[in-house]
């Protein structure tokens, strides 16, 4: 009698397991989406992927706030340029909670000229519902050398 319901239990477990997707392939599913809509300039589709209250931080300042201003922030980003990003490392911070950390390349078009912007970001995400939502980001510009540097 023991074993058929113990067998029940694995089965229920495994079947849990299995389609439970790992937080690195959740994380990024939801960067990939994110970068899809910004590089069609669609800040809606972002600002869907952000929590309400998502606090940005960058070369222009910090802003607070998803929806409107967070959608037309990125659409004003989109036009001007575009952008590469690639996940260094994911961690998950409790149950909820989750980090990653990455670099990006933007090849900006701009009135006064082109050139390439690179550096690291960091973001942190929380679990809303069944959902994962951007609640921070940060980034931080890495200037390219401006002379040789030679190490011995």
């Amino acid at each position: 009698m023991l074993k058929p319901f113990l067998l029940a239990v694995a089965v229920m477990v495994s079947s849990a397991t299995a389609s439970a997707e790992p937080l690195r392939d959740q994380i990024e599913h939801l960067e990939a989406a994110w970068l899809d809509a910004y590089q069609r300039g669609d800040g809606k589709a972002a600002a869907a992927l952000v929590s309400k209250d998502v606090v940005v931080i960058n070369a222009e300042g910090r802003a607070v706030g998803g929806g409107d201003l967070y959608s037309a922030s990125i659409a004003r980003y989109a036009k001007a340029a575009k952008l590469s990003i690639k996940i260094d490392d994911i961690q998950p911070l409790g149950e909820d909670a989750a980090m990653a950390t990455g670099h990006y390349v933007a090849n900006v078009k701009a009135d006064k000229g082109e050139w390439t912007d690179q550096g690291y970001w960091l973001r942190l995400y929380v679990r809303e519902g069944n959902a994962w939502k951007i609640r921070a980001s940060s980034l931080s510009e890495k200037e390219p050398p401006t002379t040789n540097v030679t190490v011995r």
